[in-house]
């Protein structure tokens, strides 16, 4: 170092510090340092920062830089628009403010795309769909937006539709008298809609006139008869006038004594939500921690989607040998055990989970671990990626590839969310609009994928083995990911984000020391069998 050359000194102090781990780390710590700050661009610091923190988790110049870097990076992905890659380097320099502000422009960002989306649908006529979308959009967006005035006014319009189409459809069947008070409540609810009062008037006069002319038939001259039909087609012309243009108004001594009617109320009638197709499912219990484990058999798909971010893209064929799943989470009860036998290691600068965190659902008792009361069965969380990588290895499994947990999420049709296409509901995934925490594993049946695997969307966040990178643009076989990397990739949502995040292909990203109340995992066995 003294001579100029820090990154030779490190090397030599990496060799080291392999044999005498405790008398080379602070040297070790330093030379790092020093190579940082002549370092040729930001990810070679980023990369320096990152091993000095797997050294020390607590040196406070190596949390400066990574939080001057990560802070560096948002600011120009948010001044590029780029709001995902903000968010994931705002969270890198632990700006809890920045994550926070760049997560409620993308929430107004969606609202604003979806009302479009409302709109064009009101442009084409279909009230109806327009009314479900922004149905849910109320739901979803509560405190964005006053929702009452939209709502009513697509109820109207989705009311006035389904009169008015009623109407001409028992006039276009020669139904008139259905048509005729079908048509007169359009009328009355909005007398310039569409050409109602026009084919209301030719409901009432055809209706009437077919009768007079039976009467009629043989029995008088013709003259007769026409002065008659003009009459009556004057008559039905005021009556129109009088009851649903205005003419009350005009001649208000011509009205009767009002009698109370009662209006029916539009309710919004549940549909059943459609089931997708799934294989057979085949279960197998392993051994280690009897965790139940579902089969996923081999096949080609599309990983990736065109509807979310560009991370996701380009969208490319993925061929995978059959392997197994586990069907949920890891749970506390599962964790536990591995610690008791194994015990809590530091890896990456940090232990396996954070037991100081007051959110940490396990506790150590007498040198005992156990899980808190009442969240044995809950999915663990505050995990780091290593040490749900070392559990995963203890039982005999490994983590999931992104391609492997995305095909047993979405299935060879390639579905939206796990169940299919229906949006989230908090019978099906747990996330920021139900109840505010984790919920027991597998409690949530009707949100089973495909192959029968269990809370893949919400409840907790799940690591995955792959570093996280662009998306090739080739197919792939048994894709594995790079071997280096600065961030891990996570996948499914979780219960404290917005369900926008519950989607099968969205990805998400964290360093692999990184635990939170909302971040778990699942193991794979492959090949299958073992």
């Amino acid at each position: 170092m003294a001579q100029g050359q820090p990154g030779e000194t490190a090397q030599l102090l990496e060799r080291l510090y392999e044999y005498q781990p405790a008398a080379a780390r602070s040297r070790l710590v330093q030379a790092l340092l020093a190579e940082a700050q002549t370092a040729e661009d930001d990810d070679e610091q980023l990369a320096l920062y990152e091993r000095v923190l797997e050294l020390d988790s607590a040196q406070p110049e190596a949390i400066a830089g990574r939080r001057r870097i990560g802070q560096q990076w948002g600011d120009r992905a948010l001044k590029a628009g780029d709001l995902m890659s903000a968010q994931m380097s705002y969270q890198m320099a632990g700006l809890t403010d920045k994550v926070v502000e760049v997560e409620q422009e993308i929430r107004r960002r969606d609202l604003a795309s979806r009302l479009r989306e409302i709109q064009a649908l009101e442009q084409e006529g279909r009230y109806q769909d327009a009314l479900d979308m922004a149905r849910k959009l109320a739901k979803e967006y509560p405190e964005m937006r006053d929702w009452t005035a939209d709502l009513e006014r697509l109820e109207r319009k989705t009311h006035l539709a389904d009169l008015y189409q009623r109407g001409l459809g028992a006039l276009q069947s020669d139904d008139r008298k259905t048509a005729q008070p079908l048509l007169s409540q359009v009328v009355a609810l909005e007398p310039g809609y569409e050409e109602a009062t026009r084919y209301l008037h030719l409901a009432v006069r055809e209706e009437d006139v077919a009768e007079l002319r039976g009467h009629l038939k043989g029995g008088l001259p013709s003259w007769v008869e026409r002065v008659a039909l003009g009459l009556l087609s004057l008559t039905c012309a005021f009556l129109i006038w009088f009851s649903f243009l205005g003419g009350r108004q005009v001649l208000p001594f011509f009205q009767p004594t009002p009698t109370v009617t009662h209006t029916p109320t539009l309710t919004e009638t549940p549909m059943p939500a459609p089931s997708h197709t799934s294989v057979p499912t085949l279960h197998d219990t392993r051994s280690t921690d009897r965790m139940v484990m579902v089969y996923v058999p081999a096949e080609e798909f599309e990983m990736g989607s065109t509807e979310g971010g560009s991370d996701e893209q380009p969208v490319h064929t993925v061929t995978l040998d059959g392997f197994w799943i586990d069907q949920t989470e890891v749970t506390n009860a599962q964790f536990v055990a591995f610690l008791n036998e194994q015990g809590d290691q530091t890896e990456g600068g940090v232990t396996w989970p954070e037991l100081d965190s007051d959110d940490c659902l396990i506790e150590r008792v007498g040198g005992e671990y156990r899980p808190k009361n009442g969240y044995a069965d809950h999915p663990v969380i505050e995990v780091s990626w290593y040490g749900a990588d070392a559990y995963c290895e203890w039982a005999g499994a490994r983590l999931p590839t992104e391609a492997e947990w995305e095909y047993a999420a979405r299935g060879p049709q390639g579905f939206v969310y796990p169940w299919g296409n229906d949006a989230p509901t908090c019978e099906r995934a747990q996330f920021s609009e139900c109840s505010g925490h984790t919920v027991p594993v597998g409690s949530l049946l009707a949100g089973a994928s495909w192959c029968g695997a269990l809370d893949m969307a919400g409840n907790v966040w799940e690591w995955v083995a792959d570093w996280y990178r662009d998306y090739p643009s080739a197919a792939r076989t048994n894709p594995t990911g790079q071997e280096t990397g600065s961030f891990k990739v996570l996948r499914g949502g979780s219960w404290s984000r917005h369900q926008m995040y519950v989607r099968a292909a969205y990805r998400y990203s964290a360093t692999p020391y990184f635990r939170s109340p909302d971040v778990g995992f699942r193991c794979v066995v492959f090949p299958p069998g073992e």
